[in-house]
């Protein structure tokens, strides 16, 4: 999702407790397939871009940044999910180590990209051969003009600029 600062992104991804959001009807909707003779798995993985950085939102260690090579596969903590439930303390958890800062528009803000990634695979139970997609939800951080949100310090400091006159 694209937008201005309190415009609903994080809201429509990832919804509250009255309306799910783009991310919990996804993994609904996967996980609602039923296979004769097949297994199907889907895992998720959650992370952060913050100032040209990569940040794990599940690995237990707080704050670790991942090493992206170009041309590279990400290479983040990934989890099993079963129910949308799953998915939704993952989302919790992940939300926890997310950067945040006040603006005059939002009290918790994001100040980063985030990205939820869901890979699904199916495996025959015949033959052992499977097929494998990834989703990726992207909710991009936030694209105002400092002096109307009020995040003159915080904002600048993320684009590496001095302060304002």
């Amino acid at each position: 999702t694209f937008g201005h600062t309190a415009s609903g992104k994080p809201h429509t991804m990832q919804g509250d407790e009255k309306q799910e959001g783009i991310i919990q009807q996804a993994a609904q909707h996967l996980l609602s397939f039923e296979y004769e003779e097949a297994h199907a798995e889907l895992r998720m993985q959650y992370v952060e871009v913050f100032k040209e950085q990569v940040f794990d939102l599940l690995d237990a260690d707080q704050g670790n940044e991942l090493k992206v090579a170009p041309g590279e596969n990400l290479i983040a903590t990934c989890h099993k999910v079963k129910s949308k439930e799953d998915v939704c303390t993952l989302l919790r958890e992940g939300n926890a180590q997310r950067r945040t800062a006040y603006t005059l528009h939002n009290e918790k803000s994001s100040r980063s990209h985030a990205i939820v990634r869901f890979t699904y695979q199916v495996t025959r139970s015949l033959d052992g051969k499977h097929r494998r997609s990834v989703l990726n939800l992207v909710d991009l951080a936030g694209s105002e003009d400092s002096p109307i949100t009020g995040a003159l310090e915080s904002k600048d400091k993320e684009r590496g600029a001095g302060k304002p006159c």
